[in-house]
Parts: C-alpha cells; structure tokens; sequence
C-alpha cells in the first residue's frame, strides 16, 4: 500500500498512545481518555481506537495494584469535525 492510499484510509485526527491498567474495560478505557486529555487539553473531543488487547498483571509488573495492563498501550484520537 502506497503512502496516499494509507493518508485517505485513516480516520482523520491525531493519536497518542498510552499504556494503561484497569479493573475492567470501561476503567481502562476512561483511564486511557485521562492520559490522553492531560497531553491534548480539556477542549479536544477524544476517542478511543478500540483496536487494543490487554494482559494480567503480575506483581511488581506495570499497574501492579489493576487487574488488566495494556502492554502495548491503547491509541486514542482526536475526533475532527
């Protein structure tokens, strides 16, 4: 896939990836927002690309005191009007 078809693919919207931990889905997701917001600012509306898997963690691990750690973090983006 070349460089253009990619670009008009995406969703428009800039993403950061966070990694993050949770007891559930919903607390992952809602801390994964947080992190995000703190970077992109309160006015940007945000969403999560729910395209992410997540682990159990062990002790000592990564968000030790959670359940479930995202490894490979969870992308939020941006939504663009």
């Amino acid at each position: 896939m070349n460089d253009d078809t990619e670009a008009r693919q995406r969703a428009p919207g800039r993403t950061i990836n966070v990694r993050v931990g949770g007891d559930t889905a919903d607390e992952i997701e809602l801390a994964a927002l947080d992190a995000a917001r703190a970077f992109f600012g309160d006015d940007r509306q945000l969403e999560v690309v729910r395209d992410y898997g997540v682990i159990s963690t062990v002790p000592g691990g990564p968000c030790a005191d959670k359940k479930y750690y995202a490894p490979a973090g969870i992308e939020v983006r941006t939504v663009e009007s």
